[in-house]
């Protein structure tokens, strides 16, 4: 049997209760263990993966407007392994993932803003394929990536940092096509 805290549970219901324990019952049911007359609220929430307490990661979209996401990296965030062009050799860097679904036939540009940070942006397929990536090339230690996209699909766009920790800001935009 798996057990979660009930914190994690009651972000999905808005459910305010002191610590608990919430106690999974097959893929579809979830038990709340606070009261018994909590515990019909809960039933049939979904679990997030095979993995009792992992919540869906978001999905985003890029707008008309395009999407913009302002925030915080450190030293201690999670690493992405990635190769940079021309040095044969795999890197890693504290890195924040987003999930950003892309159209096919469209053009995008991905920034990533600081002045906290040296920001370094990497592009990985569903596969973990790494597809683009840059360090400074929006200018001084902002990174720019413009990528044609082929089919429709969701990468992972990694907000990362070469050095220091603080604000950032991750922007993307379609890219009006061009006139001929």
């Amino acid at each position: 049997m798996t057990f979660l805290s009930l914190q994690l549970v009651f972000v999905a219901c808005g459910v305010a209760s002191s610590p608990a324990k919430a106690e999974f019952r097959g893929p579809n049911a979830v038990l709340c263990g606070a009261c018994a007359s909590h515990a019909e609220n809960h039933r049939g929430m979904r679990r997030a993966s095979s993995q009792a307490g992992k919540m869906p990661e978001k999905v985003y979209s890029v707008g008309k407007d395009g999407l913009t996401i302002d925030a915080k990296i450190s030293q201690d965030s999670p690493k992405v392994k990635f190769e940079p062009v021309g040095q044969g050799k795999e890197a890693q860097l504290p890195a924040i993932r987003y999930l950003v679904k892309l159209s096919a036939g469209k053009k995008y540009q991905l920034t990533m803003d600081s002045d906290d940070v040296d920001s370094v942006l990497i592009m990985k397929d569903s596969k973990g394929k790494q597809v683009a990536w840059d360090d400074d090339g929006g200018g001084g230690f902002s990174a720019l990536i413009v990528l044609d996209v082929t089919k429709d699909h969701t990468y992972s766009v990694y907000a990362a940092t070469l050095k220091g920790s603080g604000a950032f800001r991750l922007r993307i935009i379609e890219l009006p096509p061009k006139k001929e």
